[in-house]
């Protein structure tokens, strides 16, 4: 949606692993924008939907800590990672570190201008977004940080500490909870198939 409706915009997607990119997104993703509508194409060599409108949505693993070296300079306008808790607090961190308007900034001022209603979209650049379900390597730091410190959907600030200058930077989050009976997608009898899980797990994919 923000790179259909804002030019020249720099998405990034993020999974663990090139195969849970592939099956999840770029898949699914190939048949809601297949070329009769004229979006835009995907460039399979560099993982990546080229929008006509100059927006690219990269797809990037990072299924080890030393691949974040691949984004490293990168300036990402939107980010989004999928089962964030598969990936560790570090990498995360660093995927945060590239999140930025940068030299953007201003062009995406005068694209308001010219286009009024793009305003709430670029209200909310630039925008790290992560899904996850319970468990792996970041379950702990993602609730320390985002379910921990206020009710569900409300937004809070955050204070970061500037190392360059010393001071404090405010930063917005919220926590938006979801179940799986929010699904409408599911089968009615889904759930049955859990029968053979550990019940721990079976709690943490039903609620």
């Amino acid at each position: 949606d923000f790179c259909i409706r804002i030019p020249n915009l720099n998405a990034t997607l993020f999974r663990r692993t090139l195969p849970m990119l592939l099956k999840n997104h770029v898949i699914p993703l190939r048949r809601e924008l297949p070329p009769s509508l004229e979006l835009g194409t995907y460039n399979e060599t560099r993982k990546m939907f080229e929008f006509k409108n100059g927006s690219i949505l990269q797809f990037q693993h990072i299924e080890y800590d030393r691949d974040v070296d691949d984004i490293q300079g990168a300036e990402l306008h939107w980010a989004g990672i999928d089962e964030a808790g598969q990936l560790t607090p570090y990498m995360i961190g660093w995927i945060l570190s590239r999140v930025r308007l940068g030299e953007a900034s201003e062009r995406f001022k005068e694209y308001v201008k010219l286009d009024p209603s793009l305003q709430p979209y670029i209200d909310r650049l630039p925008r790290l977004a992560m899904s996850s379900n319970p468990g792996g390597e970041s379950h702990h730091w993602l609730k320390e940080n985002f379910i921990d410190p206020a009710p569900p959907e409300k937004i809070f600030e955050v204070e970061h500490k500037s190392p360059l200058t010393g001071r404090i930077i405010k930063k917005t989050r919220i926590f938006i909870p979801a179940s799986m009976m929010d699904n409408t997608f599911l089968d009615a009898d889904y759930e049955a198939q859990f029968d053979g899980m550990p019940e721990w797990q079976q709690k943490q994919l039903i609620e």
